[in-house]
This record gives C-alpha cells, sequence and structure tokens, in this order.
C-alpha cells in the first residue's frame, strides 16, 4: 500500500525542524535529517513537488485532477517513511505513476528533497 504527503506551512516546518534534530536519529533506518538539508529541500519541493504533492505534502496540489494515480499524502499515517524507498521514489520515479525520477538534479538534491518530505511525513505523525 502507498503512503505520502508534505506540508509548507511555517508552523509545520518550525516543528518540522525542531522534530529532526540532527543529534537524534529519525527513524528505524537510523536516517539523520539535516536542518540545512531541509530547507534546502523545502525550496526544491516547491519548485518541482508541490503542484502535484500540494504545498502542504497532503496531495491536493493543484494538478492532482489529471494524473493517472494520486499523488502520495506525506501526512497520512500510511505513508511509508523508509528513507531508501522515499529517496528511490524521489530518485527514479514511480513505476504506473505521472511520478517522475529526478536524477537531474543530482545526489545532493535528491537527498535533501528526501530530508524535507520526511520531515514533514514524521511532524503529521
Amino acid at each position: 500500500m502507498r503512503r505520502a504527503t508534505v506540508s509548507g506551512t511555517t508552523a509545520l516546518f518550525c516543528l518540522a525542524l525542531w522534530a529532526c534534530d540532527s543529534r537524534a536519529p529519525q527513524h528505524a533506518g537510523e536516517f539523520t535529517i539535516d536542518p540545512g538539508a531541509m530547507e534546502r529541500g523545502r525550496a526544491l519541493f516547491f519548485e518541482h513537488c508541490a503542484l502535484c504533492h500540494g504545498e502542504r505534502g497532503d496531495g491536493q496540489g493543484p494538478r492532482r485532477g489529471s494524473l493517472s494515480r494520486r499523488p502520495a499524502n506525506f501526512r497520512s499515517p500510511l505513508f511509508d517513511t523508509d528513507p531508501e524507498r522515499v529517496r528511490r521514489a524521489i530518485r527514479d520515479g514511480i513505476v504506473g505513476s505521472d511520478m517522475p525520477g529526478w536524477q537531474r538534479l543530482g545526489d545532493r538534491a535528491v537527498d535533501d528533497l528526501t530530508s524535507y518530505v520526511l520531515a514533514v511525513a514524521r511532524s503529521s505523525q
């Protein structure tokens, strides 16, 4: 089952920064979110992802109606927060959906987007 969501509000972002303090592991996968990476990821998210996933990462972007499948809602408790799965989905896209791969952005940008998506998801759970 697929899971997804994202957020762009200032309050959520501040909460996510607090919740993702880089001194502590954030997930069973020991993925630590660096606040700098998350800030860069937030900018990339609004540039490349929000049209489909929505500014809040809730899957309610303005393009959602024209997609073959609903965009992931990163705020849903069903969203899979496994860091490697999130990173792979961003990097390679999702087969059978309109989700493109973002390899052309480079590894650092993919990692930054992963950090932001995970921060949004974790702040909502």
